[in-house]
């Protein structure tokens, strides 16, 4: 059990309107879930990324960047280490040099195959689904893989969540003409002072 934690607004036309949410709501939002995971701590956003075991030096860290109102565009993390100890969201440069990143919630049973099938790099589930989004694309990769999921992936200017057909693992979203919003508990998206009926899962 992970949590996931994402925030993309577009671009603000006014500058008042450059921070989609403050660093106290963030915070809030991330420890609304926290007890899905306190092995890890993360989080990238265009410009910057953390990734740690220190929830302190994570917290630290989501303050400076709210400071410099880059946190319209954000992707956070909480780890839950079962098997899988790598810190997320978990990224790389594609083969166009362009950053992908992904927070990934779940198991992928068939993993170890993936990678050999595909010659993939990676020790885990979460990398080897990062490397093959990027060698495969989406509707591929979902195609192949099995397992209890929830991710989101962030390609480019664009962000792409999936779950397992079962719905095992949870997502919830609000979505309005600024954006999207989600997080693997309802109650996140509250802490941000979204309004409940306007969650879907």
């Amino acid at each position: 059990m992970c949590g996931i934690l994402g925030i993309f607004k577009q671009q603000a036309q006014h500058k008042e309107q450059a921070q989609a949410f403050s660093t106290e709501q963030i915070i809030k939002a991330y420890e609304a879930q926290g007890h899905r995971g306190r092995d890890g701590y993360g989080f990238c956003t265009e410009k910057a990324s953390c990734l740690t075991k220190d929830y302190d030096k994570f917290k630290k860290a989501i303050q400076e960047i709210s400071a410099a109102n880059t946190t319209k565009t954000i992707l956070l993390h909480n780890l839950h280490a079962v098997v899988n100890q790598v810190v997320q969201p978990i990224q790389h440069n594609n083969k166009d040099n362009k950053k992908e990143m992904l927070a990934f919630n779940g198991e992928i049973y068939n993993w170890k195959e993936l990678k050999q099938e595909h010659q993939l790099k990676g020790e885990n589930d979460t990398e080897i689904l990062l490397g093959l989004l990027d060698k495969r694309g989406v509707e591929k990769t979902l195609e192949r893989i099995d397992g209890i999921y929830a991710f989101a992936y962030w390609n480019n200017d664009q962000v792409i969540l999936a779950r397992d057909i079962l719905g095992e693992k949870p997502l919830f979203t609000h979505l309005d003409k600024d954006g999207i919003a989600f997080a693997s508990e309802k109650k996140a998206l509250i802490a941000l002072g979204l309004k409940e009926e306007e969650i879907r899962e």
